[in-house]
């Protein structure tokens, strides 16, 4: 590993996907009670998740529906369905991308 402070980088958010995209919204919104079930326990584990739902996924549906992108409010609303859906097996495996988002 090599450290240059000389150097600068820049990091182009949502190249790959597009910042307006479903797949983008989806995997943010599954990915965050993903990351509250590996990372807390017990009852900060069921905070995390109440504020998860209760106040993050409001404000982002509301942003989007404030700028008319009704995609990313469906693609949200099934992240958070993807995972409730996954088994405990499957929210602990931190290996490989198995669930793909299918757009309808």
């Amino acid at each position: 590993l090599y450290y240059d402070p000389r150097f600068t980088i820049y990091h182009k958010e949502s190249r790959s996907t597009g910042i307006h995209s479903p797949l983008r919204a989806f995997y943010l919104t599954r990915n965050r009670f993903l990351f509250a079930y590996r990372n807390r326990q017990f009852i900060e584990r069921i905070i995390c998740f109440i504020y998860l739902l209760l106040v993050v996924l409001p404000k982002d549906c509301l942003l989007y529906l404030l700028r008319f992108h009704f995609k990313l409010i469906t693609a949200s609303i099934r992240g958070v369905v993807a995972y409730f859906k996954m088994t405990k097996t499957e929210k602990l495996n931190r290996y490989g991308f198995k669930y793909a988002y299918t757009r309808y």
